[in-house]
């Protein structure tokens, strides 16, 4: 039995049909640009070099001059995100710092806020909020801030993490 082109012409038209219609067979599908992780500062922080109060908190001495916000972008979900804050000096101590714990999930690429007002004065040991030798005497002036992303434990690995180069004075 011979082919010619019109017996293949048909019998590829018979398997197309019988195979559910016109799909065209492509490539492989090419696989999704992966979410970048990201931490980002907010634009409403005060400017680098500003002067910024320290005070009571009724627990130790902390600040509420800082309203700080920050914008997290993860590749996967993270349902008990954790948000560390620590602001440094010049030689790494670490003077001020915030944790802030959240009820709601980092969802996979999508950007999520971490806010708050509260820097607590770090002490050694840092056993209880106030209660220690504090790391850096007022005045004292920040360089770097450390941000750190964890899930669930602060003590478990870091996920994420930036330093930002801002300058911050500090007084009582």
């Amino acid at each position: 039995m011979r082919l010619t082109s019109q017996t293949l012409l048909a019998l590829s038209m018979l398997l197309t049909a019988a195979c559910g219609g016109g799909s065209s067979i492509s490539g492989p599908t090419p696989m999704p640009t992966p979410t970048p992780r990201s931490i980002a500062l907010g634009r409403e922080m005060p400017s680098s070099g500003s002067t910024l109060s320290l005070g009571s908190c009724g627990f130790g001495t902390c600040s509420r001059a800082l309203a700080y916000k920050f914008l997290v972008t993860f590749d996967v979900t993270i349902r008990d995100p954790v948000f560390r804050l620590r602001l440094t000096d010049d030689d790494g101590t670490e003077c001020l710092s915030a944790y802030q714990l959240d009820l709601l999930p980092v969802i996979a690429g999508e950007p999520h806020i971490f806010a708050g007002q509260t820097l607590l004065l770090s002490t050694t040991p840092p056993a209880r909020p106030g209660v220690g030798i504090p790391n850096c005497e007022p005045p004292f002036t920040t360089t770097t801030i450390a941000t750190e992303l964890h899930d669930t434990e602060v003590t478990g690995p870091i996920l994420l993490a930036q330093e930002f180069a801002v300058t911050y004075h500090w007084v009582r």
